[in-house]
This record gives structure tokens, sequence and C-alpha cells, in this order.
């Protein structure tokens, strides 16, 4: 995979992800997740066009993972770009609780579209050139285990006011706050690997317990 076009054709180069590397600057950083990214979603593309249509669901996969991933970086990133991103990445991920083949069909028609083209054009403009919330040349392990600390620091400050008392608001700001922390961890765990394990193991039994309160309490509704 080399160009962009319809199909992969087009004038604008895929760019080629790089190795991730703790030492390398923040900005470089999230420069290669967006090109590992987009080269998945651009793969999934062509085989879809070669008539695999299970790469339906990898090609979705791929753009709810990179929206993940960047939520899990927004608070430096900048906020109107990154928005913008959040918006086309949902474009081209598929819908939960929707009937699967009926989905399937409805991305595969939008891949078919001038506007899936400019998706593609807005992620490598990504890769060249990601906007960050300050321009900071800040090591990346550096960052990302900063990101990773308050995340925690946030979750710990949400759970520990919980009981049995508590609002349903509350409940849920803590399962958000645990949503936040994972997508955190799992962008950190690409040049922190075994820090970021160590944190996923110990966040299993709190997940359930929010889950389960979770799912209840919107059952209840």
């Amino acid at each position: 995979v080399s160009r962009l076009g319809a199909p992969a054709t087009g004038p604008t180069d895929v760019p080629v992800p790089g190795a991730f590397d703790a030492g390398a600057p923040f900005k470089k950083f999230v420069s290669q997740l967006v090109a590992l990214r987009l080269r998945q979603i651009v793969e999934a593309d062509l085989a879809i066009r070669g008539g695999d249509l299970t790469a339906v669901d990898r090609l979705a996969d791929q753009a709810a993972r990179l929206r993940e991933e960047l939520k899990g970086l927004s608070v430096v990133l900048d906020p109107d770009w990154v928005e913008d991103l959040y918006d086309e990445l949902g474009w081209i991920s598929l819908e939960p609780n929707s009937p699967n083949g009926q989905e399937h069909d409805r991305l595969i028609a939008r891949l078919r579209s001038e506007r899936y083209l400019t998706v593609l054009e807005r992620l490598v403009a990504a890769v060249r050139s990601p906007k960050l919330a300050d321009q900071r040349s800040d090591p990346a392990g550096e960052v990302l285990a900063g990101l990773v600390s308050i995340a925690i620091t946030r979750m710990r400050s949400c759970a520990d006011h919980l009981g049995l008392e508590s609002l349903d608001e509350e409940w849920e700001e803590a399962w958000q706050e645990m949503a936040h922390l994972e997508w955190v961890v799992g962008v950190a765990a690409q040049v922190l690997p075994e820090e970021a394990a160590v944190i996923q193991q110990q966040l299993i039994k709190p997940r359930q317990l929010l889950s389960e309160i979770h799912n209840d309490r919107h059952r209840e509704l």
C-alpha cells in the first residue's frame, strides 16, 4: 500500500509508520500512531475491494481504535483538530447494537464515497502535521507516563467518593473516568508495555464492577 485514490491509485502517498520509541518527541509518536492505524485502515479497504468482506470489521475496528487512542491523548492535543478526527473516524466505524449485515452494507457504501477519500486525506495530513495543545518536544515516554498518572489520580479521586448512596451521575462519572484511563493506558502500551500491562491487570476487577453497575442502572432506565 503506497498511494490513495479510487481505489488506492490517487495522488496522495500513504505514510509508512515507523517504530515507536519512548525517547522520540511526543509529536513524532502521535504521527506514527496515526500512520499505523491509517495503513491498517487502507489495507482493510483494499481487502474489501478485493472481495474479502470479513475485512469490513477490521477496518471499522481500526477506525474505532484510533478514535479511542486519540481520546486518551486528548488533553495534550489541539481540541479543534482532534474533534474533527473523532467525527471522521466515527463515520467509518460500525454502530453498536445494530444489525450486523445492515451496518456492513452502510459502511461499504461509505467507502465508495468522496467523503471517505476526504477522510483518508485528512488522516494523511494528521500524520504529516499532528496538532498538539502546545508544541512540546518532550519524549513520548515521559508525556505518556504523565498522562497515565493523571488518569489514575482522577479515577481514584472519583472512586473514593462512591458508595451505596451515590447518585447515578456519580457512578456514570466513574464509568467515564475508567474508560478514559483505559484509553490512556492502551496508548502508553506502545512505548511503556511492561508498565501498561501491570496497570491493565489491576483494572480488571474494578472494570468488571463498574461495568456491572453501569449495565444494571441502564437497564432500569
